[in-house]
């Protein structure tokens, strides 16, 4: 154990009993709070460093939430009076790991300096008067005009990066809005992934002044993480390509067993707008609590006779984290409403026979009440990547591109590895959103045997057959 990576504290916790509660019995309740004694090295060297934008890019359960809930607490105290703003992925996951987390503002903050948090308001007050304003990324526009002396932007990889009606992203939007005071300054914390806004941060840390890059691994902070969650963490990742980004915090260019790769991807909202098409939504359903989640994504494909010569588009990604069924049918027939409306035709939903296909389909017809929608069961392909390969190389081809920037599938896309007999293990994790947008193409570009007995699929008869929902279900709109 090197004890130059350790914490004042977590050095103290190394000696014998006497010594140690003697030097804590010495400590006011002030200086038992101070971040000085309780964050690492590592993470002291991210707290006072005084760059524009600081970025502590590091692995999974390392300390990012408390070094940055204990910045915040450092910036409100030093500029009395100053403008912050907090923003995370969700509304859930500010009020939750930001704000009112174990390692959160509230939780860190030292005894004379505890803020109030103002649900109502999406506000935090310190005694001093400062304040911070709470974001979600999902509505990047409410960025657009309020200003800050400094920004704690938490797990920004995982950030929704659709621009808004004025094309500018959350992440344009925080760095435009963060200008307040003589010394404006960003903090993020965030787990790499291989996305442009994490690419983009990292090569300006690497050739730049104005982003400064800090990291760690898993390992580092293992004085504060259960044995379980280490071993849980090391069986998801251990041996695999995602092991030196998720447990060491490195960016990698590519995994090199992925059946994608980045530039197989490419955004093109119009490529079917002069096409007859026609729309499935694919279903791939979690099928255990605490499990998978279910994945439902649409997407749409020219009607040409020949199989090899469509063209389809992936239009939405709806997947569900809930297991409850009832959640992810009202999710499902909320998507088959949407490209109902948007084509004027009803698409068709789509699940393979041996994962679920029999419960998608009743669990869907349950929801749906007295209507009934085309459900499809497709037949099931050997393994993952065996049915996976055709969809592959039709990306490859350039038949199949993105109607929208649709992070979490291309993520999936990019870093699911397939076993290997004999070899690596693949990936411990189910690519749920993956399987169900290939679900979907399979049945659109590779066998459209299933989907015939609702209609013909030729360009000149490319219409289902009418099965409406029922008016309660368009009045709903939770999901819309």
């Amino acid at each position: 154990m090197n004890l130059d990576t350790l914490s004042v504290m977590e050095r103290i916790s190394l000696l014998p009993r006497d010594e140690r509660d003697s030097f804590i019995d010495d400590l006011s309740l002030a200086e038992m709070a101070s971040p000085e004694l309780w964050l690492r090295p590592d993470q002291l060297a991210a707290y006072h460093d005084p760059t524009p934008t600081v970025a502590v890019v590091a692995g999974r359960g390392a300390g990012k939430t408390r070094v940055g809930a204990s910045w915040c607490n450092r910036k409100a105290r030093e500029l009395p009076g100053s403008i912050g703003h907090l923003i995370a992925r969700t509304v859930a996951d500010v009020r939750d790991v930001m704000v009112r987390g174990e390692s959160g503002v509230i939780a860190v903050a030292e005894p004379d300096m505890v803020p109030e948090y103002i649900p109502s308001l999406r506000r935090l007050e310190w005694p001093n008067g400062s304040i911070a304003l709470t974001f979600s990324s999902e509505k990047p526009a409410q960025l657009r005009g309020p200003q800050s002396h400094w920004t704690w932007s938490d797990e920004l990889a995982a950030h929704n990066h659709r621009p808004d009606d004025s094309g500018a992203t959350c992440w344009d939007n925080t760095r435009i809005g963060t200008r307040l005071g003589a010394h404006p300054q960003i903090f993020v914390t965030t787990t790499p992934k291989r996305v442009a806004v994490i690419r983009e941060l990292i090569n300006l840390g690497r050739t730049t002044t104005k982003v400064s890059l800090h990291g760690a691994s898993t390992f580092a902070n293992r004085a504060h993480l259960s044995a379980e969650y280490l071993r849980n963490l090391f069986d998801l990742y251990a041996n695999t390509a995602l092991e030196r980004q998720e447990l060491y915090g490195e960016l990698l260019d590519v995994v090199e067993a992925a059946l994608w790769r980045g530039d197989d991807i490419v955004l093109d909202a119009t490529w079917l707008d002069s096409e007859d098409t026609l729309s499935v939504v694919g279903v791939d359903p979690g099928l255990t609590t605490g499990g998978d989640a279910t994945g439902i994504v649409t997407c749409r494909a020219s009607t040409e006779r020949r199989l090899t010569s469509r063209r389809a588009l992936v239009m939405a990604d709806d997947t569900e984290a809930d297991l409850q069924p009832e959640r992810w049918a009202a999710r499902v027939v909320a998507a088959w409403q949407r490209e109902r409306d948007l084509t004027g035709k009803p698409p068709i939903i789509v699940a393979e026979k041996n994962a679920g296909g029999e419960l998608v389909a009743s669990v869907i017809e349950a929801e749906a009440g007295a209507n009934s929608l085309p459900i499809a069961l497709i037949p099931a392909s050997r393994s993952k990547a065996g049915r996976a390969e055709p969809i592959v190389m039709a990306y490859r081809k350039g038949r199949i591109k993105h109607a929208d920037q649709f992070t979490e599938l291309e993520l999936q896309m990019t870093e699911w590895e397939p076993p290997v007999p004999g070899g690596a293990r693949g990936s411990g994790w189910s690519p749920d959103r993956m399987d169900a947008m290939v679900h979907a193409m399979r049945a659109l570009l590779v066998d459209d045997s299933p989907l015939r007995r609702f209609g013909k699929l030729t360009p000149q008869h490319s219409t289902v057959t009418e099965l409406p929902v029922a008016p309660w279900r368009r009045e709903r709109n939770e999901y819309h």
